[in-house]
């Protein structure tokens, strides 16, 4: 059987490698994910936020794109 940690590492959830980032609207925060890959498993596009963050984008789906402190459980 595999471990839930093991499970929540290969999802990309709280790994020293994960980035959270938010998806702002008018200036506000909309969205939270802990991850980009997990942004991408609802509908978004890994590169397109990664370009916004890095500034070679301004928006991705309406969105822009920030990265986020890492919320406590």
């Amino acid at each position: 059987m595999i471990s839930t940690d093991h499970r929540r590492k290969k999802r990309g959830f709280n790994t020293s490698n994960s980035r959270p980032v938010e998806a702002l609207k008018d200036g506000e925060v909309v969205k939270y994910f802990p991850s980009q890959s997990e942004a991408q498993r609802q509908g978004f596009c890994q590169s397109g936020i990664s370009a916004c963050i890095t500034g070679d984008a301004k928006h991705h789906r309406g969105y822009q794109w920030r990265s986020a402190k890492r919320k406590e459980d």
